[in-house]
């Protein structure tokens, strides 16, 4: 009975790890660009700069694409990610993702 506690137990955690990895992230350098929006005006957003966007976060930002709300913090899809990176390439910013 103990083996199989400690086998469910191993299951279960080995499980929740590979979630928390499986997750995509972006990076993006040459962040150094202004955007403007009727809800935050002009930004630079350098500040983003070398900052790992994941799957998951919950996060707003006016640097975002207008699909995605720049003052409602919600947890970002992999929709989203791929958006925010075509999104800051048209801007000049160089991204990476990574699993």
């Amino acid at each position: 009975m103990k083996k199989l506690i400690y086998l469910f137990l191993t299951v279960l955690i080995v499980g929740c790890s590979d979630d928390a990895e499986d997750k995509l992230c972006l990076v993006c350098t040459n962040m150094d660009f202004i955007l403007s929006s009727s809800a935050c005006g002009p930004i630079n957003c350098a500040f983003k700069e070398g900052e790992e966007t994941c799957e998951g976060d919950r996060e707003a930002s006016c640097c975002f694409p207008g699909s995605i709300p720049g003052t409602i913090s919600r947890p970002l899809t992999q929709s989203d990610i791929y958006d925010i990176k075509r999104f800051w390439e048209n801007n000049g910013a160089i991204c990476t993702l990574s699993r």
